[in-house]
């Protein structure tokens, strides 16, 4: 691959990590050669402070493609104008061998000539770039290039259906080989099977209309039924009245009911099944209690607390998973903040936070708020699960956020929306990258799950809401599997 693509993939990805605003090549080869300087080379560091002051670029990006043997490397070197004899950053990896463009002749072909210079700043009001490394650098070794990740190949839609999917989950529970599927709406609880390709409903549960679903998850309970559903559901605005369903034959009934706690499922040994569930308590003014969350534990026919969990003061018992983004340390949290910015956490430490925004929901709870006379109902949004998988094989997660964007910039998350999409955040040598990896939907990503295997299978829900005020709509699910896939509403 010629250097120009190479750099050309570079810029690319910058934009597309939402952190800096790509100055064109163009604009800098011009000021250069306006000054006689050939443009394919490095720049002087004497030309850096009047470079960035032209250009109103904060940072320079440097990338030199060199060879060391049958090995291509790509480096790239983060320069600024206040420190412009040494880099600020560097970054090594390993380039695949089509990288290397074919010699001309049959003698040894010398290193091609290093890449011209990006120039590249963030958007206003640029960040400071940091003193020290990223926290908890991962990777202590250069990375080799890993081919791009899509989510749109292979996708195929299984079907379209008639109301609103609030969420979406799967795992192989009870470990036959073949993974369970849980689907929920406002008022009702369904449980699929996912045989090959095709969904085959187990049992339906109906919550009644005394209030509404917020959430559903899989839970794997002691034999021997171990497959239960967490359920999250709102009394009008008195409180939660949460409850664990298991399945027992052919009936989902209930096994724990009246919990006044939003709970959360999640993966604790990095299976693909959840087996670790907390409680965050329910408060009357700000929905979420802040700060406290209870793990459970499971004691035959009981569910018992089991100590407190720390966590950080943002923490939600909404739209967060746990990842191994670290392969030397500890599971870490990831979460979508009530701001809609995606954080990892690794205990009540933050690492990392996007830069952009995340989530989006038709799905809310409600609390009730004192004004004047008359009390106000507020609405308070549940988000859509981050799903974690390793996609690529090297003992790292992934994790596959959606990103719903609103019509009305000043109704953020009320009903309409202009579409959604499927991002991906990925552990580098440097810190994260939060990209995205499917098409835009019609819709709003009501779920995403990931089932661990190789390759790895990916469901989503794309949920869409006819009108402004409606509550009803329509659903589809979407499977990511090579060869064909059907949908099944019998037995």
């Amino acid at each position: 691959m010629p250097a120009a693509a190479l750099l050309a993939e570079l810029e690319r990805a910058l934009a597309a990590s939402g952190r800096f605003r790509v100055v064109a090549h163009d604009r800098l080869a011009v000021w250069l050669l306006e000054r006689g300087v050939p443009p394919q080379g490095v720049v002087a560091p004497a030309l850096l402070p009047p470079l960035a002051e032209a250009l109103r670029v904060t940072y320079l990006l440097m990338p030199l493609v060199k060879t060391l043997g049958d090995t291509a490397v790509l480096e790239v070197l983060v320069l600024a104008p206040a420190r412009p004899q040494q880099p600020v950053a560097r970054a090594m990896a390993l380039l695949p061998p089509q990288a290397l463009a074919p010699p001309a002749v049959a003698a040894p072909a010398p290193a091609p000539p290093p890449a011209p210079p990006a120039a590249a700043a963030p958007p206003s009001p640029p960040p400071a770039l940091p003193s020290r490394p990223a926290p908890r650098e991962v990777f202590k070794q250069p990375l080799p290039a890993r081919e791009a990740w899509r989510l749109s190949e292979g996708l195929v839609e299984l079907q379209r259906l008639p109301y609103l999917v609030h969420a979406i989950d799967a795992a192989d529970v009870d470990g036959d080989g073949q993974a369970e599927v849980v689907l929920a709406t406002a008022t009702q609880v369904a449980l699929y099977r996912l045989a090959g390709e095709r969904l085959q409903r187990l049992a339906t549960f109906r919550s009644g209309p005394q209030g509404k679903v917020l959430s559903a998850q899989l839970l794997r309970l002691d034999p021997p039924h171990p497959v239960g559903v967490v359920v999250n559901w709102q009394r009008n605005v008195t409180g939660m009245d949460s409850f664990i369903l298991r399945l027992e034959g052919e009936r989902l009934v209930r096994w724990q009911q009246h919990l006044d706690a939003i709970l959360l499922a999640l993966d604790g040994d990095g299976d693909g099944v959840r087996e670790t569930l907390w409680g965050q308590p329910f408060d009357r003014e700000q929905f979420f209690r802040k700060g406290l969350v209870q793990r459970y534990r499971l004691a035959g026919d009981a569910l018992e607390v089991d100590g407190r969990v720390e966590v950080p003061d943002s923490f939600r018992a909404t739209g967060a998973t746990l990842a191994r983004l670290n392969p030397a340390g500890p599971p870490q949290l990831v979460l979508i903040s009530a701001l809609h910015s995606l954080h990892i956490y690794q205990g009540a430490e933050r690492v990392w936070k996007s830069p952009t925004e995340v989530g989006g929901s038709y799905v809310y709870g409600e609390v009730e708020k004192a004004q004047s006379r008359d009390p106000v109902k507020e609405p308070v949004f549940f988000e859509p699960a981050p799903a974690a998988v390793d996609l690529d094989g090297d003992g790292v997660d992934e994790v596959l956020v959606a990103r719903n964007q609103a019509v009305l910039g000043f109704m953020p998350n009320l009903n309409q929306f202009s579409g959604g999409e499927v991002l991906l955040l990925r552990a580098e040598g440097f810190g994260y990258t939060l990209t995205p990896v499917s098409p835009q939907f019609d819709g709003v990503v009501s779920g995403i799950v990931a089932l661990r295997g190789q390759p790895p299978v990916v469901l989503l829900a794309v949920a869409r809401r006819r009108g402004l005020l409606s509550h009803g709509g329509d659903t589809r699910l979407f499977l990511q599997k090579r060869g064909q896939a059907t949908f099944s509403e019998g037995r």
